[in-house]
């Protein structure tokens, strides 16, 4: 999930020498954030990111070849591991994606 998030990240921010990745524990999990400084994602396309196949329409985003599986999958994974994941981004400023994961009861 990290390396396709970390993939993005540089992939769309062609023009930035720099992403950020955090990462915040808490009581019961962990959530981890990928930062980038690239060219972002329209409030349409926030919609749908997570979406199977999906490919946003603004030709920026389609220089790279993609089936549109890469954001499907990490949700996917998250999501059955009682996690979950969100995005905040800004058209041309640049994008977080972020998750969360429980840790597991150890049944101790």
């Amino acid at each position: 999930m990290l390396v396709n998030l970390i993939s993005n990240a540089v992939k769309y921010s062609p023009n930035a020498n720099k992403i950020i990745i955090r990462s915040v524990l808490s009581g019961n999990g962990i959530t981890i954030s990928v930062e980038d400084f690239g060219i972002g994602i329209t409030d349409t396309s926030k919609e749908k990111i997570f979406d199977r196949f999906f490919r946003d329409i603004d030709p920026k985003l389609n220089t790279y070849p993609g089936l549109g599986l890469g954001l499907y999958i990490c949700a996917e994974i998250i999501k059955r591991q009682g996690g979950k994941i969100w995005l905040k981004s800004k058209k041309n400023i640049g994008s977080s994606f972020s998750f969360y994961l429980p840790f597991k009861n150890s049944g101790k």
